[in-house]
């Protein structure tokens, strides 16, 4: 297959500035949530699009009162940290709660989608980089940590107002980009509609966290990373956090040479500088040739980078 030059990997960061929140923001909107369930069996039901009775069997309402306990008892300090803790446990409790809070998840995005922030961005200017005749989109690959369609939508507006390709056209060039969503997605632009969808069993079937284990796809998809990180030149970190497990999802892990002779440029907002070398050190133990980490934000790189 023909090398790519650039591959952009997206984590929650990216998304901020459009209103979505991060993983930290995230946990702090959850425990108010869950904080506010005043009739925690119709509120849950809601959650689960289910009648009451079928909540009960399961155990699922015993759950939904201890996450809330849980939650302000918790010392982790974003959602990811929390969910490592009951996505990766076989005990029956711990598992609903990470299924709850997955619902709660694309309750909180969903709604995200419907108040979007009307900013201009990072996305914004890769657009117009592209509207000048830059190959981004044919000579780019994407991966992106986040269960938001936000990437998505972009393109589409971009193809549709300012290019005025028809939505049927504009969704299949999408398609074609195969955009990659490492931990699973609240569903295509087809399948649910950007900001217009309610909370689903489709919805959430979709998602996973990075400790969910024999996960439908996630074979192929490992495959499809693997592909995407050795074929290209340089490699753009927009917005990611570094959590160990998702950089061990992009097989970035220490010595193993799966970045010899690329280009790696990253943000790294809220970073210690400690805590950026650290990410240098591991880069290079991997091979890679060049490495530039900052704590500018995404809008900043992609100017600096894109001649925008």
């Amino acid at each position: 297959m023909k090398e790519k030059n650039d591959l952009f990997i997206i984590g929650a960061g990216a998304s901020v500035p459009y209103g979505f929140p991060s993983s930290e923001i995230l946990l702090e909107k959850i425990k108010s949530k869950a904080s506010s369930w005043k009739d925690i069996k119709k509120d849950v039901a809601y959650l689960y699009k289910s009648e009451l009775n079928e909540l009960e069997r399961p155990g699922i309402i015993g759950a939904a009162t201890k996450l809330s306990t849980d939650l302000n008892m918790s010392m982790m300090v974003s959602i990811d940290d929390f969910m490592r803790n009951r996505a990766s446990s076989e005990k029956p409790i711990l598992k609903i709660q990470a299924d709850l809070i997955k619902r709660v998840i694309a309750e909180i995005i969903l709604n995200s989608e419907k108040n979007i922030k009307p900013v201009v961005d990072w996305l914004h200017y890769l657009c117009s980089q592209i509207d000048r005749g830059d190959a981004i989109f044919t000579n780019s690959e994407f991966i992106t940590f986040n269960y938001d369609r936000l990437l998505e939508y972009s393109i589409f507006n971009y193809l549709t107002c300012d290019k005025k390709h028809q939505s049927k056209d504009a969704i299949k060039e999408i398609n074609k980009m195969n955009i990659i969503h490492a931990n699973g997605s609240l569903g295509s632009l087809e399948q649910i509609k950007f900001g217009e969808e309610q909370i689903s069993n489709t919805v959430v079937e979709g998602m996973r966290t990075i400790w969910d284990k024999n996960t439908i796809g996630s074979y192929e998809i490992d495959e499809c990373i693997t592909s995407r990180i050795s074929r290209s030149k340089r490699i753009f970190f927009l917005g990611f956090g570094y959590l160990p497990e998702n950089l061990e999802k992009l097989f970035i892990v220490s010595k193993e040479k799966t970045l010899v002779d690329k280009e790696i440029y990253g943000t790294a907002r809220g970073k210690t500088d400690a805590e950026i070398k650290r990410l240098y050190d591991l880069f290079y133990s991997c091979g890679a040739k060049n490495v530039e980490i900052s704590k500018r934000d995404a809008k900043n790189l992609i100017i600096d980078f894109f001649n925008v």
